[in-house]
């Protein structure tokens, strides 16, 4: 388990109030906090994204994969759904989308969605 230390966060809101507009460190910030179990932290910090970072897949399952943390599945597949529509090459980002989105149909109670989503090499 990764635990964010005081010190660093401090360091993330210094540069944030040097540089708000620092995307790429408010999503490293965010996967910090989301890796020390603290998905009610990085979820608002993923929601203040632009409109068009948040269309990415990553960014995608990273908010689905907080709202499945903080139990709260239904908007974690209305966030995930909003991901890749069509058939796309199986890549890691891919394969994360879909383990995320299958873990959301999963904690919904929607379990042959989960196994129809969660590639199998990851069950």
């Amino acid at each position: 388990m990764f635990i964010i230390s005081l010190i660093q966060e401090k360091l993330y809101l210094n540069i944030f109030e040097v540089n708000p507009d620092d995307y790429a460190t408010k999503i490293d910030y965010a996967i910090s906090l989301l890796a020390s179990e603290k998905p009610r932290e990085a979820l608002p910090i993923l929601q203040s994204l632009p409109e068009e970072l948040k269309e990415n897949v990553q960014i995608i399952s990273l908010i689905g994969s907080c709202f499945v943390e903080i139990d709260k599945p239904d908007l974690a597949i209305e966030a995930l759904e909003k991901g890749p529509t069509r058939a796309r090459k199986m890549d890691q980002d891919m394969m994360v989308f879909r383990y995320a989105l299958g873990t959301a149909y999963k904690k919904a109670g929607l379990k042959d969605k989960a196994l129809n989503t969660i590639p199998e090499s990851l069950r």
